[in-house]
């Protein structure tokens, strides 16, 4: 079983998540692969997981007694999904500013769409829960930064 997880890992997948996301943006990697954005979503959910788990680690360190399975989940979940919420928010405003303005392609086309990248941001997230979750939820080296 693998130890409650730390900021330092977390905030490492989310830079790497956004480095390849920059990077796809610079080659136009979205345009040329239409079909890299639910891998790009799946791994985003997975890194705001890790980060989610580092606070819900943080937040619940002193507690004597952890917190139930689904507790810990819906938080994690939870977490995750307000971060994709927050990225969708993201990617409509830029179509409606930056892309009009520089005649990029559209981030969102559909609703569908929409709702594909909230699935996958969800089952990242999911996967990640149950690979760094831990019987605790916290321990001494989930507070190191």
């Amino acid at each position: 079983m693998l130890t409650a997880m730390t900021f330092r890992l977390a905030f490492a997948a989310v830079f790497v998540v956004l480095l390849v996301h920059g990077l796809l943006l610079f080659i136009d990697g979205y345009g040329l692969y239409t079909e890299i954005d639910a891998p790009m979503h799946f791994l985003g959910g997975f890194a705001v997981a890790m980060l989610g788990l580092a606070l819900y680690a943080r937040a619940h360190a002193a507690d004597p007694k952890p917190f139930p399975l689904w507790y810990r989940y819906l938080f994690v979940a939870s977490f995750a999904l307000f971060i994709g919420v927050l990225w969708e928010f993201h990617e409509f405003i830029f179509d409606r500013t930056v892309n009009v303005w520089l005649e990029l392609p559209r981030a969102q086309v559909t609703v569908a769409d929409t709702m594909q990248d909230f699935l996958n941001d969800w089952l990242g997230a999911t996967l990640a829960f149950f690979v760094f979750k831990n019987k605790r939820g916290s321990n001494k080296r989930s507070l190191k930064i």
